[in-house]
């Protein structure tokens, strides 16, 4: 299974970088420790957070800058790193599925950047990142039917299965999934991506007795990296 770029994202986002991780699982409720790790991180963005001032956070404003150019409003559709921080900056707290989810959540906390993973058994033949074209739509998880035209997408070969606002209940990760697809997507400058991918990895193993089969960077061209 390879990850192919659309060329057309070297003018929609220059910067465009994803880490990626193949890893086997094992998906349950999340631990103490998880849980502890994940309050702690919330109540240490309750702090500091000003919600009026999520949307210029660097990584938060590139990826609506993306949206814009793609043809897609960001205030409508919310890249998902910026709607989990509004639902902190709200008091309302993070919602708990499973420990392969909640740590997506630690590291789209940490990060500022949309995370998600897939189970690798539901998805068909290699992906291709690119932007959904007019008039696509999908089954959101938890959203029913969702418009995901013009936005950043995963596709396989029967279509697309994760946005960065909403991922598809088609591909979405259950007690009976085995094998996950790990992407963190970011569109600003920096040179965090490989610790980012690093410390997912190592939630993984410490919290889903994850056995990481593969970890890689697209940063213009795939970079593969070790533990």
């Amino acid at each position: 299974m390879q990850i192919k770029i659309d060329e057309r994202w070297k003018g929609w986002a220059p910067n465009l970088q994803i880490g990626s991780i193949v890893a086997e699982v094992v998906v349950d409720e999340s631990s103490e420790a998880l849980n502890a790790e994940l309050n702690g991180l919330v109540k240490k963005i309750e702090e500091s957070l000003i919600v009026p001032d999520i949307s210029k956070e660097p990584a938060i404003a590139a990826m609506r800058k993306a949206y814009r150019t793609l043809g897609k409003d960001p205030t409508k559709y919310r890249v998902s790193s910026e709607a989990l921080l509004r639902r902190i900056g709200r008091g309302l707290g993070l919602y708990r599925v499973n420990n392969v989810v909640e740590i997506n959540n630690y590291l789209s906390m940490k990060s500022r950047c949309p995370v998600c993973a897939y189970d690798i058994g539901k998805i068909d033949g290699d992906i291709q990142f690119s932007a959904a074209p007019a008039g696509t739509f999908y089954e959101g998880i938890g959203r029913g039917m969702l418009n995901i035209e013009f936005l950043p997408v995963f596709m396989d070969h029967r279509g697309a299965f994760g946005s960065l606002t909403s991922d598809s209940a088609r591909t979405c990760i259950s007690e009976e999934t085995k094998t996950i697809l790990f992407n963190l997507v970011s569109v600003h400058p920096h040179e965090d991506m490989e610790s980012w991918i690093l410390e997912a990895a190592e939630l993984l193993k410490a919290h889903a007795q994850g056995q990481i089969e593969a970890m890689k960077i697209w940063n213009g061209t795939w970079m593969n990296i070790k533990l």
